[in-house]
């Protein structure tokens, strides 16, 4: 655990749906995002993921296919002002999550 995480505030965000399903959590200016952990199942086939950043959420950070729940040994770090979104693709009923700690900037 390094200092930042000490200091930061967490954060969870989790979301599920039929078939594609996106989990959003929306920076602003003043939070520095840490993603530490993310998370995709499907009941169904699980099919592609993709970690996303950036102020319109356009920016790759990580992705695959096949269910996944990962801890980061290293949080990745997402610049303020920048949004983060896991998005999904399961045949059936899809389940992601992210989670993680902000520190507040001036």
């Amino acid at each position: 655990m390094n200092n930042q995480q000490i200091h930061g505030t967490p954060f969870s965000v989790t979301a599920s749906g039929a078939g594609t399903t996106s989990a959003l959590y929306s920076g602003t200016t003043s939070k520095l995002i840490f993603i530490t952990d993310i998370s995709a199942s499907s009941a169904g086939t699980m099919g592609t993921w993709t970690l996303l950043a950036g102020p319109t959420g356009t920016t790759v950070l990580w992705q695959g296919s096949g269910a996944v729940n990962y801890q980061f040994s290293e949080p990745i770090r997402v610049s303020a002002g920048q949004n983060v979104n896991l998005y999904a693709n399961g045949s059936t009923a899809t389940y992601v999550g992210i989670s993680g700690f902000y520190v507040t900037v001036a």
